[in-house]
């Protein structure tokens, strides 16, 4: 009897915060890929890179058949697929599906409380719609979404990752939700840990682009802007900043008490504004787009022939 025959396959199934987000088929040790951050998968390095470096939750991972032959561990993997579409699985091409938002009373209700658009009748959604609550989002499919919403007055934000639209519930929206239903915290931990570095051992070069797809670019930034002698209070990624390419916006304090708002690329460190208020400086950087001012200082740009210097932490 060939390998493939012997019934030593398996169907597994990858959770974050209780919802599946990818189905795959194997043996042996095959389902530990979910965790290691060097997946063939993008969708769960991304949840690794999250779990390690942003403090989310990792992702969990589950037996759901096991005793099957390949052919038959890949029949049922297909079928679970189909089931639950999984956010993390791009091997079975299906249309958008209009997935019912379990939540939509209270979702209306708080987005009335708000003076927010609720928005979401025309969204057809490519996976559960219970990732809106989650930091991760939920991809979309439909351009005139984008087009004709006007997102700050919208209950969602949205951000495109690999080349794909994603909505997330905003922050104040989500402590509404609370309100009416506590157990909504599951998806979303409300007290953000904001690390400023990439832990020690996740720093060499074979493990950085693994992470999540524009890791490796926001490691360079961090080497850049922590060799030019600058210590951040508080940072935010972003994957369509300045010039269309990833970007880290820094909040330094500086000796005199003020806060110094930047913008990081791999090509240029912009020293953006200076702001008084710790508060209204951090809010500033949480901004979904920030102007840059005729006040902003090129601090440092990869034309100058000054190579940043070996960070202080690697």
């Amino acid at each position: 009897m060939g390998k493939d025959n012997d019934k030593c396959y398996y169907v597994y199934a990858a959770k974050y915060r209780g919802i599946i987000v990818y189905i795959g088929n194997g043996k042996e040790n095959r389902l530990h890929h979910c965790k290691t951050g060097s997946s063939h998968n993008s969708l769960l390095n991304e949840l690794c890179f999250r779990y390690k470096v942003l403090g989310d939750e990792e992702v969990i991972t589950d037996t759901l058949e096991s005793g099957l032959t390949k052919e038959k561990a890949e029949e049922r993997e297909a079928i679970y697929i189909r089931r639950y579409h999984p956010i993390g699985n791009s091997q079975l091409k299906t249309n958008a599906k209009r997935f019912p938002v379990a939540f939509e009373v209270e979702l209306r209700s708080v987005a009335s409380e708000l003076g927010l658009s609720y928005m979401l009748d025309k969204v057809s959604f490519l996976a559960d719609p219970y990732l809106l609550l989650t930091r991760l989002g939920v991809t979309i499919e439909t351009s005139r979404y984008n087009e004709h919403i006007d997102y700050n007055s919208s209950v969602c934000d949205i951000s495109s990752i690999d080349g794909k639209d994603r909505l997330t519930i905003k922050d104040v929206v989500f402590d509404g939700l609370l309100r009416l239903e506590p157990t909504f915290a599951r998806f979303r931990d409300t007290n953000v840990v904001i690390r400023n570095t990439m832990p020690k051992q996740y720093q060499s070069e074979g493990i950085k682009p693994y992470y999540y797809e524009k890791c490796l670019d926001y490691a360079k930034i961090e080497e850049i802007f922590y060799s030019l002698g600058l210590r951040p209070v508080a940072n935010k990624h972003t994957n369509n900043g300045r010039d269309g390419i990833p970007t880290t916006r820094y909040l330094v304090h500086e000796d005199e008490g003020a806060y110094s708002l930047y913008e990081a690329t791999v090509k240029s460190v912009v020293m953006v504004e200076r702001f008084e208020d710790y508060h209204f400086a951090f809010n500033s950087m949480l901004r979904t787009k920030q102007n840059v001012t005729k006040k902003a200082v090129e601090v440092w740009n990869d034309s100058s022939g000054c190579k940043p210097r070996k960070p202080f932490f690697v």
